[in-house]
């Protein structure tokens, strides 16, 4: 009978725990943001700009335990297509130890934080071996890019970066 009356207790302070304490990431309302491509010699290189156009400083929060990055792309053509994001994916899985098994990073639970003035951006830069994008599933060609940037637990989508030419690989001879 004790243990019932135990379990009941303990079950009861673990529900009233749960009550109001989800965690609410910082608004990004007032941000705008930006997108541009660049090829410099063998690497596609994009930057996007997250930009503070209200009256008020923005909040932005970072997480040290994330192991893809905060901005990805997708390079579209018709049919074609080509994502950072599967490309990350991938190559997490592929990095292995020497007993086969996936590298586990160590992961400190705790969250870095910044304010953003109004009129400042900050920047998310990510950059790409052209070999990883020729190797995997596209030609030479013009390509459409997309970015999409995680920021405080939100997915800003359809951020347009321009468009490039994806030139063929050089000659091997």
């Amino acid at each position: 009978m004790t243990r019932l009356i135990t379990s009941v207790a303990v079950l009861a302070l673990l529900s009233g725990c749960n009550r109001n304490t989800f965690y609410s990431a910082p608004s990004v309302d007032g941000l705008r943001f930006t997108a541009g491509t660049v090829i410099l010699s063998d690497t596609l290189a994009v930057t996007a700009h997250a930009v503070n156009r209200s009256t008020k400083p923005v909040h932005l929060e970072f997480s040290q335990c994330k192991s893809l990055s905060d901005l990805s792309i997708e390079l579209k053509h018709g049919d074609r297509l080509w994502s950072s994001r599967t490309w990350e994916l991938q190559r997490a899985k592929a990095i292995a130890d020497t007993t086969s098994r996936r590298n586990v990073p160590v992961c400190v639970p705790y969250v870095l934080s910044t304010s953003l003035n109004p009129g400042a951006s900050f920047p998310y830069v990510l950059r790409v071996a052209l070999q990883e994008v020729r190797g995997d599933s596209l030609g030479a060609g013009s390509y459409r890019v997309i970015a999409r940037i995680d920021i405080n637990g939100r997915h800003i989508k359809h951020i347009m970066a321009g468009e490039i030419y994806v030139p063929p690989p050089p000659n091997t001879r």
